[in-house]
């Protein structure tokens, strides 16, 4: 399964990566709403973990 961590805290991208990697997963990282749509764009996730509260915008939003 492959994963997208949405989140601007490094320390909790990190951990959130860290777990799931060790329980199997392929895990990209991405800070800015601007990155994760180009990620989106490019390549297909099964699940997205999403911050609400990003630097250059909404999560909610981005979800849309």
């Amino acid at each position: 399964m492959k994963v997208l961590i949405i989140e601007d805290n490094v320390d909790l991208a990190s951990n959130i990566q860290d777990f799931l990697v060790r329980e199997g997963y392929v895990c990209e990282w991405s800070s800015t709403c601007a990155h994760a749509l180009e990620k989106l764009g490019s390549f297909q996730y099964d699940c997205l973990v999403l911050d609400i509260m990003l630097p250059d915008g909404d999560g909610l939003t981005l979800l849309e």
